[in-house]
């Protein structure tokens, strides 16, 4: 596996993040192209995996208004998974975020991928919520890296 992290909007590194995302969240899950992309990419660092120089998994970290790390935009290509990409990817964000010891690692899982975060030491905190007309609710980080 070859992990690449870039912070910002890296024109290379950001099509790669968006090719994963729209074939993810926009073809496989029907969320509009416009509502995907955009939103507090100019600010994320954004983290990239490779197989064979092909863009397989994708996240995002941004500050929240409280100064916490909030995870999202987690995505893994339909034909990757369970292949350990996503594990990957989410020990180097949680690792990332880790080097702040101080601030809380959060994000919104959607319901079915609730056990995977679950065995990475998340836990789950307030009521199940629509976005993009899918189920999530909110996570909190409350394992060790």
């Amino acid at each position: 596996m070859n992990v690449k992290v870039f912070i910002g909007k890296n024109a290379m590194f950001f099509k790669d993040a968006e090719y994963i995302r729209k074939k993810v969240f926009v073809e496989e899950q029907g969320v509009p192209y416009e509502n995907e992309m955009g939103y507090e990419d100019e600010t994320a660092t954004h983290i990239v995996i490779y197989h064979l120089n092909n863009p397989v998994a994708v996240g995002r970290i941004v500050e929240d208004d409280n100064g916490d790390f909030k995870i999202g935009r987690i995505a893994v290509i339909k034909e990757f998974r369970k292949e350990g990409y996503g594990k990957e990817l989410m020990n180097t964000i949680i690792s990332l975020c880790n080097r702040e010891k101080d601030k809380k690692i959060k994000l919104n899982s959607q319901l079915n991928a609730v056990n995977f975060y679950k065995k990475l030491g998340f836990k789950e905190c307030g009521e199940v919520f629509l976005e993009e007309k899918i189920k999530h609710i909110a996570m909190v980080f409350e394992g060790k890296i």
